[in-house]
């Protein structure tokens, strides 16, 4: 196993250079069962993983097996980690996304200009909630559309 770690110094990024899964974590077989490299390290070097807690990544690279740079923490946690870190799906890169960056200041631009929510859902094949989701600023927030010069509705 060690074999298939890169450990250029202890304050390092620790690198497996073997398999990896989908998401980029280094996988190997140990005892005949597949498991994260990360994952295992972190129970030799610390000790065993509670119930709903999770290892996460300090330096956020999926592929670092030093136990130094493993921390234990809830899935709430590695979400707030992945947002912090600008890793989020958002925008055009959320799969679910039926509009672009430039089609939802369109219709917030036209919304402000006096169009209803409910032809501009029609329009851009959205729901009327969708629209105003958007126009309120609980969805699209990173376009921080409120900051856009344009003249607000009467």
């Amino acid at each position: 196993m060690w074999d298939h770690i890169d450990r250029p110094s202890p304050d390092a990024c620790w690198n497996w250079t073997a398999a990896t899964s989908q998401s980029g974590h280094g996988l190997a077989t140990i005892a005949g069962r597949r498991r994260y490299v990360h994952r295992y390290l972190y129970e030799i070097f610390r000790g065993p993983i509670p119930s709903g807690q999770i290892v996460r990544h300090r330096c956020d690279n999926a592929r670092c097996c030093n136990p130094d740079r493993l921390v234990l923490g809830s899935p709430a946690d590695n979400v707030a980690d992945r947002c912090a870190r600008g890793r989020s799906a958002s925008g055009e890169t959320n799969g679910r996304s039926r509009l672009t960056a430039d089609q939802v200041v369109d219709l917030y631009t036209r919304w402000h200009a006096g169009e209803g929510s409910t032809s501009l859902a029609r329009e851009y094949g959205i729901t009327d909630r969708a629209v105003r989701l958007i126009i309120h600023g609980r969805n699209w927030r990173h376009l921080r559309l409120s900051e856009l010069p344009i003249e607000r509705r009467p």
